[in-house]
């Protein structure tokens, strides 16, 4: 059977996730790259500092080592990866159904692929981000006293959708490779 492709309108959570995709590139690109090279250019100095003081990011003013090197596997892996993700999900196919019980996104060859890519991203970039949210708390009044909670409270607020949302990302792609795996474990059932 040829695959379709299925209109990315029709994929809320796709269209969400390709949405997010293409936001993070100049987000990548204007923002983050100035922790690992730091004065590109003017432009670049004044986001950073337009950020470090809007919320008090005290992580980024003076980034750790760890954190640099997580911005050079945003830069090595993620960039790459929003335009390819991006790509990948607006050109979503599918194989006609002609089994009731397949799971959605059938193309298991193509769509596979973009769902284990989907689901490392997704990991890479909930695990990062959490370790900056632990990092922030230590600049409250329980540890550094260099945040009031309510500042601690704001940032956190800033990063964690950068973890919320990768981290359901990854929890759905588990879940559509597992459906991909139980489809097929049931028609070697079948044929068996």
């Amino acid at each position: 059977m040829i695959s379709q492709r299925v209109p990315l309108g029709k994929r809320k959570l796709d269209y969400f996730y390709f949405a997010y995709f293409l936001l993070h590139i100049p987000i990548t690109l204007l923002i983050d790259i100035s922790l690992a090279l730091p004065d590109l250019t003017p432009l670049h100095t004044f986001l950073l500092d337009f950020h470090i003081k809007s919320n008090k990011d005290l992580l980024n003013a003076n980034p750790p080592n760890w954190l640099v090197v997580f911005v050079f596997m945003e830069i090595l892996f993620q960039l790459p990866f929003f335009f390819w993700g991006a790509y990948r999900l607006y050109t979503v196919k599918r194989i006609p159904n002609s089994v009731e019980d397949a799971p959605d996104h059938m193309d298991q060859n193509a769509n596979g692929k973009l769902y284990l890519w989907i689901l490392i991203y997704g990991l890479n970039a909930s695990i990062t981000t959490l370790g900056c949210i632990a990092e922030i708390f230590k600049f409250g009044p329980s540890q550094l006293n260099l945040l009031s909670n309510d500042d601690v409270t704001k940032l956190v607020s800033v990063y964690l959708p950068t973890f919320l949302i990768p981290f359901g990302m990854a929890v759905d792609m588990v879940l559509r490779i597992s459906s991909i795996f139980k489809y097929n474990e049931s028609l070697k059932l079948k044929t068996n």
